[in-house]
């Protein structure tokens, strides 16, 4: 669906650990480091491929708040979201961030499940 040169890429993050919600884009501890770096990692390989491509870094508990603001303030064409596909014990336990994500928003939303992610 993406074209090399045409298309730009956005990949989003949110970074939700005890040291974000209290000092949020100013955390400096190892997983958000990581995450950052990994998206840049991303990023540069996408570029390789002739993709344009950026990454933001979100901060805070509520994952799917940051995710449903930001994109109000830069929408996109397409939302691809990643699921991990928990099962409904789970995502009650854990939260359903794709399922606010996608009630919050009206842009086409595409989800992708995680290859040997839980049927349930």
């Amino acid at each position: 669906m993406a074209e090399p040169g045409r298309t730009t890429l956005t990949l989003l993050h949110v970074v939700d650990t005890p040291m974000t919600r209290v000092y949020g884009s100013e955390t400096l501890d190892r997983e958000t480091n990581a995450d950052d770096q990994y998206l840049r990692e991303v990023v540069e390989v996408l570029e390789r491929q002739g993709y344009k491509a950026r990454s933001i870094l979100l901060y805070g508990p509520d994952r799917a708040s940051k995710l449903i603001e930001q994109l109000k303030l830069e929408p996109v064409d397409l939302l691809v979201v990643g699921s991990h596909g928990h099962g409904l014990v789970r995502d009650l336990l854990f939260g359903q961030t794709v399922d606010k994500v996608r009630h919050g928003l009206d842009i086409p939303m595409m989800i992708a499940r995680a290859v040997g992610g839980d049927p349930a």
